[in-house]
């Protein structure tokens, strides 16, 4: 998902009428955007969010928004293709013992 893609997704989630009543939502899917302004990374804003979605998601008994839903689905393979990057040197470092 590139920056265009992640800020149109968070920005249409943060128009839901749900999400706007939730200061909690709309605090982190904000700060999202304006991470997202000062050039962070993609990945690591995305990861960061999918990260808070799903804590927030398990200490409310798994209760969100619709918006909420579709915004977490939509970056959910995020934090593991980080992982998986992140990995790598560490494979290659075991090729050359």
């Amino acid at each position: 998902m590139n920056e265009r893609d992640l800020v149109q997704l968070i920005e249409q989630t943060l128009k839901d009428e749900e999400v706007q009543n939730n200061v909690t939502y709309r605090n982190l899917l904000e700060e999202s955007l304006q991470q997202l302004s000062l050039k962070k990374p993609v990945y690591l804003v995305s990861t960061r969010l999918a990260g808070h979605i799903s804590t927030y998601l398990m200490t409310n008994h798994y209760e969100a928004p619709k918006a909420i839903i579709v915004l977490a689905q939509s970056i959910a393979s995020t934090p593991a293709k980080h992982r998986g990057l992140i990995s790598i040197p560490f494979w290659l470092s075991n090729i050359f013992r």
